[in-house]
């Protein structure tokens, strides 16, 4: 009986006995160095089977380089920074039953445990140990002496350095600037900080003023305006009326020196954007419909009303209407009719688009047979105007001074009027809505006053990110556009905070750094961090010089020892250390973080280091679906990677998150998928257990020339990162190729079967690790040299193949023959000539064939048949063949498979004459007659 987490446990024992994976720097006359990482877990959580694959992928990585001699580097540490894990621990202290059931019931943590998660630091201590525990599980080749959290000390200090960098190069910088914030935690809200890692997408909107037309008074503080938001200033020229939702409540508000009209709504996420808001009263929506509002610029006189498409929820709960070309709006007046004189309102066209109508909305409306302003198709309508005349609309004469102007320049153009003379205002958005905090409470938007930022607007930064993403190794190639995208859009982004775990900012102390900007270059700690704790250095040792130092090489060390207190020896160490694995080979990470945490990784990367140290690989995969679905807690169908490797073995997982998908597509984990892995690696182990070794490596030509195509292929496969298809070839392909073997001769070399199991090792481990025992080897497989190439016995391979087509063809002529029983078969091979007609199509061609043979009528009726025969075994593939001589070899097998005597023919016999036609037999295809 093969146990599998029995073996597991033995082998990761031993491995973690003979510390194996732990590595230092080495000589450069020595091996090639190999630094890997991936991206560290948040502690907040246990992994699921979803982690498993961008961990399975970069670790089966590094056992490979490892196994070509690489000196390879794979360390770990672990991310704990920002507010997510203190706003776990309030919910838990609150008795947040939701939150508890996930903990308990999905992640299986035991109520006591939970219990104790009311400490923040209890949640970091449980799942780092968690984590750790079962990434030494999977098999994964750590180093773990240079393990870290991103709360420890010294690595706070290497923040603080990465900072003052940033800070020195002008790339930080302090003002006004809105942020997605949480109003529970009162912080700027990052990715990581929100449920599910959502995103808050921020939107600037103009809000126009249209002045109440029933209240005109002199003094300017008494005027009261409603407030429209629009993404559209432009259409400013094409406005024929507002709208309010008459179902919502609305709101008086002084903001500044000016009375607005907003739904009440809004009101809150107005006060977080704007100084001394005060509600003066509350009006219902319907007591606004029928006023008259004055349209700004225009100086004209619009009715107000009302519309259930509005949400009073979203921007000021104030909308203005273009029905001309928004067919939000065009709709609207068609469902109110007569009603309020809604008919007699006429579309303003203000646009000139190619490939669109005048009155483009208008005409979008009756082509998609948009019905009602419940209709879904107007989400899409809107998209497509609103998409194409930005890209190539350009103003008509009726918008003044903006005529001519493409639509993008002209938005530009009259929002900045528009705000010139007062007549507008700004509003930000959340476009993606709900974006919820992991402590609960819906994110909105604030204006920071003196918040700071990382200038990722920077256009010479954005110059040189690009440059090193078109020279790096970006796996899937299909991804790198998207790398491009991203740095093309970024903007300053808030990168501290008031609240949670992190580095505080050196320079501006009570601010500390948020989560996705302190893990942007801690590769770099990584090379260091364990002669940081070997040596006991303290974080007040660890002043700025030291880094300079280690990083650069920059400045004097016999004065940077002194100031520090860090001997000599211990800072050129550290010094080697970073020299020697810099820049970093490849990095691994889940698709999702490239537009955030990878992006920033390469930037920070070309800002801080210089060109040689810029990091060489990024390697990408998809997400791990469960039975087809995508995992999620609120669906409870996460499957933490503990119980996955209880259930079905830490291998049989790794093969399961490698093996059914391309890195750049989502995978499907399935309880039928893990069976059948878990049934194929028993399947090598008898295949081992039963093993007899062919010493003198009898009959083994076409198995060798099949494992050199195995190494051939799975090297290249590895090289590019196409890991299922290396993985597919080794555990199906070659596997039957080996059962083939056997069931010819019985016996194998075990020289040729340990080629094999240590390609199989970077997949899976510690099967690999007992079935090299299992062969008599002493050493450890997984750090054995890969297979070195070897050449190809084509013939040997071409022989076997003929053989196999022939019983499988013998097969289905007994089958369709329908005879009781066969006494034999006439086997009768190709005649010489054929032979050689195939050969000059090999080396020549068909249309060559036909000019030299023209005349030979014999030779022309088979010269397609032998071009299809080319291209099914293919041109490189093809040799003389001596067929007589090889089913002569095979006789007695091909016998003993088909159940059948057969009799092999190389010449015509008169007995046969009428059977085998002369053409009937071509090469490699024997003519078959069954007696």
């Amino acid at each position: 009986m093969i146990d599998l987490q029995e073996i597991e446990k033995r082998w990761q024992k031993a491995w973690e006995e003979e510390k194996i994976f732990e590595t230092n720097a080495g000589n450069w006359d020595e091996k090639k160095k190999f630094f890997i990482t991936a991206a560290y877990p948040y502690v907040q959580a246990p992994q699921h089977i979803g982690h498993a694959r961008t961990y399975s992928v970069a670790d089966t990585y590094a056992r490979f380089m490892r196994m070509l001699e690489y000196n390879v580097l794979f360390p770990m540490g672990w991310h704990i920074t920002g507010t997510p894990i203190i706003a776990i621990s309030r919910r838990i202290k609150e008795r947040d039953e939701k939150l508890i059931k996930i903990y308990r019931d999905v992640f299986r943590v035991p109520e006591k445990k939970i219990k104790e998660f009311e400490d923040p630091k209890k949640v970091i201590e449980y799942f780092i140990e968690e984590i750790k525990d079962g990434m030494k599980r999977m098999g994964f080749s750590i180093d773990w002496r240079r393990e870290f959290n991103t709360g420890d000390a010294c690595y706070n200090k290497f923040i603080e350095w990465q900072f003052y960098k940033l800070y020195e190069k002008g790339l930080l910088k302090k003002g006004k600037h809105p942020v997605v914030w949480c109003p529970c935690c009162e912080n700027p809200v990052g990715e990581h900080d929100t449920l599910e890692d959502k995103k808050g997408k921020l939107e600037e909107f103009t809000i126009v003023k249209f002045l109440l037309k029933d209240n005109e008074p002199k003094d300017s503080e008494k005027r009261i305006f409603l407030t429209a938001a629009t993404l559209r200033p432009e259409t400013i020229f094409g406005a024929t009326n507002l709208w309010i939702n008459p179902n919502e409540n609305y709101a008086k508000i002084k903001v500044g020196n000016e009375i607005w009209i907003v739904s009440e709504k809004s009101v809150d996420k107005l006060k977080l954007q704007k100084k001394n808001v005060e509600i003066s009263e509350i009006i219902k929506g319907e007591e606004l419909i029928g006023k008259e509002v004055i349209v700004p610029i225009l100086n004209k006189i619009v009715k107000i009303l009302p519309a259930s498409f509005v949400d009073a929820n979203h921007a000021t709960g104030v909308v203005y209407s273009c029905p001309a070309h928004a067919p939000y709006d065009w709709i609207a007046l068609k469902d109110l009719g007569s009603n309020y004189e809604a008919d007699k309102i006429q579309p303003i066209s203000l646009v000139s688009t190619p490939g669109l109508g005048e009155f483009s909305a208008v005409e979008i409306c009756k082509k998609l047979g948009i019905k009602n302003q419940l209709d879904e198709k107007l989400e899409e309508a809107t998209q497509e105007i609103y998409s194409k005349e930005f890209r190539e609309g350009v103003l008509k004469e009726n918008t003044g001074k903006y005529k001519g102007m493409k639509v993008a320049e002209a938005r530009d153009a009259v929002k900045r009027d528009l705000l010139d003379e007062n007549l507008a205002d700004i509003i930000y958005e959340i476009m993606n809505k709900p974006v919820i905090c992991r402590c609960g409470k819906e994110c909105v938007v604030k204006i920071i006053e003196d918040q700071w930022f990382i200038d990722y607007s920077n256009k010479e930064w954005k110059e040189l990110a690009h440059k090193a993403i078109e020279e790096m190794n970006i796996i899937p190639e299909i991804f790198r556009k998207e790398y491009h995208n991203t740095i093309d859009w970024l903007e300053e982004r808030a990168c501290a905070r008031k609240r949670g775990f992190g580095t505080r900012l050196p320079f501006d102390r009570e601010w500390i750094i948020e989560s996705l900007s302190d893990s942007t270059i801690y590769m770099a700690y990584y090379t260091i961090s364990h002669i940081i704790k070997e040596h006991k250095i303290n974080a007040e040792q660890l002043i700025p010089e030291v880094f300079d130092y280690i990083f650069f090489g920059k400045g004097n060390i016999e004065e940077i020892s002194k100031s520090s207190k860090i001997s000599k020896d211990i800072l050129e160490k550290m010094r080697k250390e970073f020299s020697y694995w810099y820049p970093l080979d490849s990095r691994h990470s889940g698709e999702d973080l490239i537009t955030n945490h990878l992006v920033f990784f390469v930037m920070n990367h070309v800002a801080i280091f210089p060109k040689e140290l810029w990091p060489k690989q990024i390697v990408t995969n998809g997400f791990v679906l469960n039975e087809g679905q995508k995992m999620s807690k609120s669906l409870g169908n996460i499957i933490p990677l503990k119980d996955a490797i209880a259930k079905y073995g830490a291998d049989v997982v790794r093969l399961s998150v490698l093996l059914n998908a391309s890195l750049d597509q989502d995978t499907n984990f399935t309880e039928s998928l893990a069976r059948t892995i878990e049934n194929k690696i028993k399947d090598i182990f008898l295949i081992i257990e039963k093993v007899t070794d062919a010493t003198q490596e009898e009959n083994e030509r076409w198995i060798r020339s099949r494992l050199a195509r195995c190494i051939d292929y799975v090297t290249k496969a590895m090289l590019e990162l196409r890991i299922r298809d290396a993985c597919n070839y080794l555990l199906f392909i070659f596997t039957e190729d080996i059962k083939w073997h056997l069931k010819k001769n019985n016996k194998i070399s075990k020289s040729l079967l340990n080629d094999w199991i240590k390609m199989l090792s970077p997949f899976m481990p510690f099967a690999s690790e007992e079935l090299w025992h299992m062969l008599g080897n002493k050493s450890f497989v997984s750090i054995e040299k890969w297979p070195t190439k070897k050449d190809f016995d084509v013939y040997a391979e071409l022989e076997e193949t003929f053989v196999k087509n022939l019983i499988d063809d013998m097969k289905e002529a007994l089958k369709l023959s329908r005879k009781e029983k066969a006494n034999k078969i006439y086997v009768q091979v190709a005649e010489d000539w054929k032979w050689n007609l195939l050969l000059f199509i090999k080396e020549k061609s068909l249309k060559d064939a036909f000019k030299e043979f023209g005349k030979d009528t014999e030779k022309i009726k088979i010269l397609q048949r032998l071009e299809k025969i080319i291209e099914e075994f293919g041109k490189e593939e093809i040799i003389r063949l001596n067929e007589f001589e090889t089913l002569r070899k095979n006789k007695k097998f091909i016998e003993k498979e088909i159940g059948v005597e057969i009799e092999i023919i190389n010449a015509f016999r008169d007995d046969l004459k009428n059977i085998f036609k002369e053409k009937t037999s071509l090469p490699l295809k024997p003519a078959l007659y069954i007696e």
